[in-house]
C-alpha cells in the first residue's frame, strides 16, 4: 500500500475514531463521584457576553469558522416541560366556565406550566386546530353541542393556548424577501455575496378575545424573527422561542428582532459564550402577557450552538447542547500521542519544524502527512502491521486518560418570573443527553443523564451517568460508568428518584436514589 495512503487512513481514522467516541473511558461497573468535581469545574469558560454591534456578530462568526467551528447552519431543538414532581401526567390548568364539573384536559409535565396543543377545553367549550382555521365548539351538554365561530389564521398555525376569555395562536408566518447572502460568514472575504429570494420566517402569536365565543375578535399579535419551535404558559404570559439561522443583507449580518401589533419593534440584546462549536443559531426567548395588550414583550437573543435541547420549570428555562472539542485539536492531541511518537526521532523532529511554521493549518497537514508518508514508504508490511497494532493500543490508552472530557453538555440556565427573561449561570456536564425527559430541576438543583461514548456491534466504550448541579450549575453529586456498554433509551425524574432504561441486547431498569444531592 502506498505510504501516502497508509499516513492518511491512520491519521483520519484516529481523529475520525476521537470525534465519533468521544474519547470516553474503558467501562467498568458503577462509580460514585469519579468525576473530580475539586478539580474540573464545570462553569462555563468566560461566562455570558453581549455584542456591541452586528459587525461584532459577523466578525465573531468569521473567526469561530476559521479555527474550526461554524460548520454549516443547523439546529435541532427539543423542548422539555419541568419534572412530574407531585404527579405523573399533570393536566393543564384551564379555568373551566360553567361546564362540566369534572373534564379531561390536555396532559401536560408539571403542574403549573401549560403546553400547547392542536385541541384544548375549559369544560365547556373545544378549541380544535385543524390546518389554519380554529374552530370553537359549545360541546355541552353533549346532545346539544354546535359549532360557535371559526377563524382563520395568517401564515402556518401550529398549536394553541386557552387562558380564560383569550385564545393563543402559535405558528410561523413567510415574507419573501431579496436578500444578498453569502455562502458562510468566513465567505465574506472571498467571494461576492450573491443575491437570491428567501423566505423570512417568522414566529408568530396571535392573542383573541373570545369573551364572546360567537365573535372572536384579534387583540394582539406578535412575531419573532426566525422559525417558531415551542412555547410554554406559566400563569398570564407565554413563553415563546424561535431560532434563526445567521442571515446577512448588503454585507451585514441581520439580527433577530421582535415585532408588536402595538406599535413597538424590539431589538434585543444579543448575548453569546466565547466558546467554538460547528454552527451557531440565534435563539429568542420572549414573554407575552396574554390578558393585558399595555404590558410591553421582553425577549432576548443567544447565539448558540447546535442540538440544543430545553427543559422549562416554572422558575428557569434551561437551554443545553453538545459541544465537542474542535475538530483540529482532537487531529492534533491524536496525531501528538498517538502517531507522532512511533516514527523515528528524525521524522519527529521534521514533524514539529512543520508544526512550528507560519503555514496555515491545512498546509502543515499536507505537509506532515507527506512526511509520515515518506518514512511508511520504506517499511515491510509486517513492520506497518507492527505500527497499526501499536498505534490502536496508544489509542485505547489515550480513551482511557480522556475520559469525560472532549464530550459534553452545555448547560444554560435562565431564570423566568412574571414575563421577565434574565440569564443566570452556565455549565457543563460530560456526556449527551437523550430528549427532555433526561432533565430535571428538584428542590433547588438541576439533575440531568447522559452517555458517554458509543455503542457498537464490536462493544463500544459507551457509559451512563447521572449528575446534580446546583444554583450556580457546579456539579455537586454524580453517579458515573452504569450499564458501560450500553445507552440510555428512556430517563423519568420522579421526586427523589430516578429511573433510567439502557438498552444493547437486554432492557435493565435502575432505580437511583436522589435524596442527597452530593451522594447519589
Amino acid at each position: 500500500m502506498d505510504g501516502k495512503i497508509i499516513t492518511v487512513v491512520l491519521m483520519l481514522t484516529i481523529a475520525g475514531a476521537i470525534i465519533v467516541s468521544g474519547l470516553v473511558t474503558e467501562p467498568h461497573g458503577p462509580q460514585t463521584n469519579k468525576t473530580d468535581l475539586n478539580q474540573s469545574p464545570t462553569s462555563v469558560e468566560g461566562g455570558l457576553k453581549k455584542f456591541s454591534t452586528p459587525e461584532e456578530i459577523a466578525s465573531f462568526l468569521k473567526e469561530k469558522e476559521k479555527t474550526g467551528g461554524q460548520r454549516g447552519y443547523r439546529i435541532t431543538i427539543d423542548m422539555a416541560a419541568a419534572p412530574m414532581l407531585e404527579k405523573a401526567g399533570a393536566q393543564s390548568a384551564s379555568e373551566s366556565v360553567d361546564g362540566a364539573a369534572d373534564f379531561s384536559t390536555t396532559n401536560i409535565q408539571v403542574a403549573g406550566v401549560d403546553e400547547a396543543d392542536i385541541v384544548k377545553n375549559d369544560g365547556r367549550y373545544i378549541y380544535q386546530l385543524a390546518g389554519n382555521t380554529v374552530s370553537i365548539v359549545d360541546a355541552y351538554p353533549a346532545e346539544s353541542a354546535k359549532l360557535l365561530s371559526q377563524i382563520e389564521i395568517e401564515g402556518d398555525a401550529q398549536e394553541i393556548f386557552i387562558n380564560r376569555e383569550r385564545l393563543i395562536v402559535l405558528g410561523n408566518r413567510y415574507d419573501e424577501t431579496l436578500e444578498k447572502r453569502l455562502p458562510s460568514p468566513a465567505a465574506s472575504e472571498l467571494v461576492e455575496p450573491y443575491p437570491g429570494r428567501m423566505n423570512r420566517e417568522y414566529a408568530s402569536l396571535f392573542i383573541y378575545n373570545i369573551e364572546d365565543r360567537e365573535a372572536p375578535a384579534l387583540l394582539r399579535s406578535v412575531a419573532l424573527d426566525g422559525y417558531y419551535f415551542d412555547s410554554r404558559m406559566i400563569g398570564d404570559y407565554v413563553y415563546i422561542i424561535a431560532n434563526e439561522y445567521p442571515r446577512y443583507y448588503d454585507d451585514v449580518i441581520v439580527v433577530p428582532e421582535v415585532s408588536d401589533s402595538e406599535g413597538i419593534n424590539l431589538k434585543p440584546d444579543v448575548y453569546y459564550f466565547d466558546e467554538p462549536d460547528y454552527s451557531y443559531s440565534f435563539t429568542t426567548i420572549a414573554s407575552v402577557n396574554t390578558q393585558s395588550t399595555e404590558d410591553p414583550v421582553e425577549a432576548k437573543v443567544y447565539l448558540l450552538g447546535s442540538a440544543q435541547n430545553m427543559f422549562v420549570s416554572q422558575k428557569n428555562v434551561y437551554i443545553t447542547y453538545q459541544r465537542m472539542m474542535p475538530e483540529p485539536v482532537l487531529y492534533e492531541r491524536a496525531f501528538d500521542t498517538v502517531l507522532q511518537p512511533l516514527v523515528p526521532i528524525y521524522v519527529s523532529a521534521e514533524i514539529n519544524r512543520i508544526k512550528d511554521s507560519d503555514l496555515a493549518e491545512a498546509e502543515k497537514q499536507r505537509k506532515i502527512e507527506r512526511v509520515v508518508g515518506k518514512y511508511f514508504d520504506a517499511l515491510t508490511d509486517s513492520d506497518r502491521q507492527r505500527l497499526e497494532e501499536l498505534a490502536g493500543r496508544r489509542f485505547e490508552k489515550l480513551e482511557r486518560e480522556q475520559s469525560k472530557k472532549t464530550e459534553k453538555t452545555v448547560v444554560h440556565k435562565i431564570a423566568i418570573a412574571d414575563g421577565s427573561v434574565e440569564y443566570k449561570a452556565g455549565g457543563s456536564v460530560p456526556g449527551r443527553v437523550l430528549n427532555q425527559f433526561s432533565m430535571d430541576e428538584y428542590n433547588g438543583y438541576f439533575r440531568i443523564a447522559t452517555t458517554t461514548g458509543q455503542v457498537s456491534r464490536g462493544g463500544g466504550l459507551s457509559a451512563n451517568n447521572i449528575y446534580i448541579l446546583d444554583g450556580e450549575l457546579e456539579i455537586q453529586g454524580a453517579l458515573e460508568d452504569l450499564a458501560p456498554g450500553e445507552r440510555i433509551y428512556s430517563a423519568r425524574f420522579m421526586g427523589e428518584r430516578a429511573y433510567l432504561v439502557t438498552f444493547k441486547k437486554v432492557d435493565p431498569l435502575f432505580v437511583i436514589g436522589l435524596a442527597d444531592p452530593k451522594n447519589p
